[in-house]
């Protein structure tokens, strides 16, 4: 079986943190945190619509421009981990297409490349 990649993520913790909610270094990060019944506050950040020259290789966009997002995990009341997510354009074949009046309006942006702060 062909394993597609569909998601690109990325995240950043102190080493404290780390050590306290990551026990399975293999493990997806919710596994982890559901093990610690952590409660948590999602902030989404930013919402990005580009192109990042290696992950529009990887995930053959053809020069479709990629989404992405960046998250904060809150957890008593204090940033626990950043999360950062890319996804492949074939997410489509199991959501559906996104909208191509927001693909417009977010492509004009500035901030749309996936690579640029």
């Amino acid at each position: 079986a062909t394993q597609e990649r569909l998601v690109y993520a990325a995240s950043w913790w102190s080493k404290e943190d780390l050590r306290r909610y990551m026990r399975e270094s293999e493990a997806p990060i919710w596994v982890n945190l559901q093990a610690k019944r952590a409660e948590l506050y999602r902030s989404i950040e930013r919402v990005y619509l580009g192109h990042h020259p290696v992950l529009d290789h990887e995930f053959d966009a053809q020069g479709e421009p990629l989404w992405g997002r960046h998250y904060v995990f809150f957890h008593e009341g204090r940033p626990l981990t950043v999360i950062y997510e890319v996804f492949s354009n074939s997410l489509e074949e199991y959501l559906g297409p996104s909208s191509k009046s927001l693909r417009r309006f977010t492509t004009g942006n500035r901030s749309s490349d996936l690579d640029k702060d």
